[in-house]
């Protein structure tokens, strides 16, 4: 249901993204385009009063259950765009984590992938790791939108809003997502991990060390099914 502070919500993310577009247009010399800014405020609006709705509920119930307004299934990106989900899969004990980042078109085609096996300090450390291999990952569709997605909120709201990092263990890296990010238009985009699943299979395949060198072009069964299950068709045999 709309209310009076939903609309002011709505109002002040546009304004906020106008104020972005005009310092890009001015300092990065893109082209103006108003129909991007309506759509990225509006995606940008609804996605913080979901997260608020969830905080809320979270705190009331002290539960982790995800209202409707939040997606629980994949979906794909606008026509030529591209959207790269990331995840990891951290070991406190060992510090060790499994990063991954995978890009999928419009059709829901897998088309790259990225991982990688590091040392992070924090939960929130190794998700800012997985953003990283997808920024790099990104390097591959210089002329196409990329859209940036995580399963961490307070990750994806300190890169959008250029905010300091909560963990003082993560604040180097996501300082380094930051400026990575600086060099590049990226769209971030939180979901909910029940809509993360592919990214969150391979991090731990990943982590686990049972991740095949192909698997882009050869899935594994196991993530295979989960592409099927998100209704969309897995990558060409070749």
């Amino acid at each position: 249901m709309d209310t009076p502070a939903n609309f002011v919500t709505h109002v002040v993310f546009f304004l906020w993204r106008i104020w972005k577009h005009r310092c890009d247009c001015f300092f990065n010399k893109l082209s103006p385009n108003p129909i991007k800014i309506a759509l990225s405020a509006f995606k940008a609006a609804t996605e913080f009063l979901a997260a608020h709705s969830l905080t809320s509920l979270d705190s009331d119930f002290g539960c982790h259950t995800i209202p409707n307004t939040i997606p629980v299934k994949w979906s794909p990106p606008s026509v030529n765009a591209i959207l790269i989900n990331t995840d990891a899969s951290w070991q406190k004990d060992t510090l060790m984590c499994g990063v991954a980042a995978l890009a999928r078109n419009w059709k829901g085609s897998l088309i790259a992938g990225k991982t990688a096996k590091m040392l992070a300090p924090s939960p929130l450390a190794a998700e800012a790791l997985a953003v990283r291999e997808a920024i790099l990952l990104a390097n591959s569709f210089p002329h196409m939108d990329v859209i940036i997605s995580s399963d961490s909120q307070t990750l994806i709201n300190s890169i959008s809003h250029n905010l300091p990092a909560s963990d003082w263990k993560a604040a180097t890296i996501i300082s380094q997502v930051q400026y990575l990010s600086s060099t590049r238009q990226f769209n971030w985009s939180w979901i909910s991990r029940k809509a993360n699943k592919a990214a969150h299979h391979v991090a731990s395949l990943v982590n686990s060390g049972k991740c095949p060198s192909n698997w882009v072009r050869h899935p594994p069964s196991s993530l295979l099914e989960i592409l099927l299950y998100d209704g969309l068709p897995g990558p060409p045999l070749v």
